[in-house]
């Protein structure tokens, strides 16, 4: 688990320093993270032992991640508080980080 932590905050850092030199979080990074939390919960849960079903558990838990940490998100990106790269950052994050720390994220 430290290992998905230290990436979150790798790309949250990148996402900030682009933000705040640009204005905008590139979708390579978003994308690229979010792809990354799924193919890495996938393979863990390989490892894990739990053959096939072990990661379809993984990639379905983080693919619950990223879902739950968009919603609150969503809503602030209709109101116009956030931007549409702020949106996909805390999808990343929650496929990363799964669904309970994503949310503390």
């Amino acid at each position: 688990m430290v290992v998905f932590l230290c990436v979150a905050l790798l790309v949250a850092s990148i996402a900030a320093w682009t933000d705040a030199r640009t204005g905008h979080i590139p979708n390579w990074l978003t994308f690229g993270a979010l792809v990354v939390g799924l193919a890495a919960h996938l393979l863990a849960g390989v490892r894990s032992g739990g053959g096939w079903s072990g990661a379809l558990f993984g990639v379905g838990y983080a693919a619950g991640g990223a879902l739950l940490c968009s919603v609150v998100p969503l809503f602030m990106y209709w109101r116009g508080a956030i931007g549409g790269g702020d949106l996909k950052l805390f999808a990343a994050l929650g496929a990363l980080c799964l669904p309970m720390v994503g949310l503390e994220v």
